[in-house]
């Protein structure tokens, strides 16, 4: 599956898109690597990079981060 795929599955409560490819490009969206052909995304383990692309999820992980847990 790639994460296009992933994200129109799940649109409704996924962040934008722009925002999740800029992630998946910068090497900070788990559970996703770059295809072989270079052009896009495969999603190795789905939960960890719905969990990435799912606003409440990232404010979450931003909040335990500043507060110094995980």
């Amino acid at each position: 599956m790639t994460l296009m795929q992933l994200w129109r599955l799940h649109r409704a409560e996924c962040r934008a898109i722009g925002s999740i490819v800029a992630d998946a490009r910068a090497g900070t969206l788990p559970g996703i690597e770059p295809l072989p052909s270079g052009f896009g995304f495969s999603v190795i383990d789905s939960r960890a990079a719905l969990a990435a692309m799912t606003p409440n999820c990232t404010a979450q992980a931003s909040m335990v981060q500043q507060a110094g847990g995980l």
